[in-house]
């Protein structure tokens, strides 16, 4: 499953992309992803040609709310 979110914050838009898959051990690995920052920094030729999987690294964003807090 994947979302993309479009924030805007003083001119700047951001492209965050939120996966939930599951590595070859069957746990579900989650996260937000930059995508700006990741076509920047990455080459995508793999993932456009379905060679690779895009999941979330350590690097990548994470978001947290205490437990009285909406959770994303």
């Amino acid at each position: 499953m994947q979302q993309i979110v479009k924030i805007t914050v003083n001119v700047l838009t951001l492209s965050i992309i939120f996966i939930r898959d599951y590595n070859s051990h069957g746990q579900e690995i989650s996260g937000y992803i930059d995508y700006s920052h990741r076509l920047k920094t990455e080459q995508f030729e793999g993932y456009f040609g379905g060679k690779k999987k895009l999941m979330p690294r350590s690097t990548d964003l994470r978001i947290f709310f205490p437990p009285c807090c909406l959770q994303l």
